[in-house]
């Protein structure tokens, strides 16, 4: 797939921007403080990855972006919708739901030609927002680490002027990385049900954290064997 320079312009911007954020939030006295200018800086991210794709240009990409404004909202739930945890709860198993519904629609009418590196882009505020929202609960810093793994992997690429934002890195394959994922978002579902001890939060952040480590190691030894092969050659 070949990425725009924008795109590609974009993702940098964001990973310096948000490994900053992260940084902030791992050290301060308390994320929750923060949690409507967060809300903000995921729907602003949102709109300008919206631009730069130029989406939504199929349906698949309007369901992919509405799922992604209602992570956004469940940021700042609290704050309007005044049901309690329970409804943000609730809103964010939907809005992680339509992850599904996107491919389906994809599928059967046709997506967009970006339509995998927005999907990409979206999982990863969802990735973003969750994990602000289990250390505004209360569970341990090491969750901001999902996140941060991804902008991490940016910035190294740039540094080593590796391609960083193709969603299908291995040979047009990512049912590794959907599959990783799809394991990710789901155990950070059940750690922020208002149901679930801090105690088991931690336990599948930190796993998650593991797993999510392992792909991504994965994705650099590929890339870098490439990249020694193509200098060989």
């Amino acid at each position: 797939m070949v990425v725009p320079a924008r795109l590609t312009f974009w993702s940098r911007i964001q990973a310096l921007l948000w490994a900053a954020a992260l940084v902030w939030c791992a050290t301060a006295d308390s994320a929750a403080s923060a949690r409507g200018y967060v809300g903000v800086a995921i729907a602003v991210s949102l709109s300008t990855l919206a631009a730069v794709l130029t989406a939504p240009r199929s349906w698949a990409d309007v369901v992919t972006l509405l799922r992604a404004a209602m992570v956004a909202a469940v940021v700042c739930a609290p704050w309007w919708l005044g049901g309690g945890p329970w409804w943000a709860w609730s809103l964010l198993m939907l809005a992680l739901a339509g992850d599904l519904l996107d491919g389906v629609i994809a599928r059967r009418f046709g997506g967009s030609p970006h339509g995998a590196s927005l999907d990409m882009e979206c999982d990863q505020l969802a990735v973003l927002a969750m994990s602000w929202l289990i250390v505004a609960r209360g569970g341990g810093e090491h969750a901001l680490l999902l996140p941060a793994m991804r902008y991490a992997f940016v910035l190294v690429a740039w540094f080593k002027s590796i391609p960083a934002d193709d969603p299908k890195p291995v040979d047009g394959d990512n049912r590794r990385g959907r599959l990783v994922c799809a394991i990710v978002v789901i155990a950070m579902l059940v750690s922020l049900a208002p149901w679930t001890p801090l105690a088991l939060t931690d336990a599948l952040t930190a796993a998650s954290a593991v797993l999510l480590g392992w792909s991504f190691a994965s994705d650099w030894q590929y890339l870098f064997a490439r990249r020694r092969v193509g200098r060989k050659a």
